[in-house]
C-alpha cells in the first residue's frame, strides 16, 4: 500500500515542478512593466515637445522657423537674445537628425539630442 502512495507523491511532485511559474515569468512581467513605463514616458516627452512647438509656432505650420526658434531660445535664456550663429547651430543640428536641410524644427527633429537646446 505504501508503493502506490510513493508513486502518487512522486507524480504530484513532477506535476508541481512542471506547472509552477518559472523565474522567467516574473522577469517577463517586469520587462512588460518597464516597456509600459517607457511608452508613457516617451508619450509625455512628445506631448511636451508638441506644446513647445505650438507655443512658438506663430505661422501655425507645425514647425519652428529661424525667427520662431530665436524667440523660443530667447525666452529660455531669460530674455537674452541668441546670436544668429546659435540659432543656425540649433537648426543645423535638427537638419542632421532628420537628414534634410529645411531650416525648420518639427516634432520629429526634437528628439533627446535636440531637446537639450529646447
Amino acid at each position: 500500500s505504501r508503493l502506490p502512495t510513493m508513486a502518487a507523491a512522486a507524480m504530484a511532485v513532477r506535476h508541481a515542478r512542471r506547472n509552477r511559474p518559472s523565474a522567467t515569468v516574473g522577469e517577463n512581467r517586469m520587462e512588460a512593466i518597464r516597456r509600459h513605463e517607457q511608452f508613457w514616458e516617451e508619450l509625455e516627452k512628445q506631448n511636451k515637445i508638441t506644446k513647445i512647438i505650438r507655443k512658438y509656432d506663430l505661422s501655425k505650420d507645425g514647425k519652428l522657423n529661424k525667427e520662431e526658434l530665436g524667440n523660443m531660445l530667447q525666452d529660455l535664456a531669460g530674455g537674452e537674445k541668441p546670436t544668429e550663429e546659435e540659432v543656425v547651430y540649433v537648426l543645423k543640428t535638427a537638419d542632421l537628425i532628420d537628414k534634410k536641410i529645411d531650416d525648420h524644427i518639427g516634432p520629429e527633429e526634437a528628439n533627446d539630442r535636440l531637446i537639450l537646446y529646447l
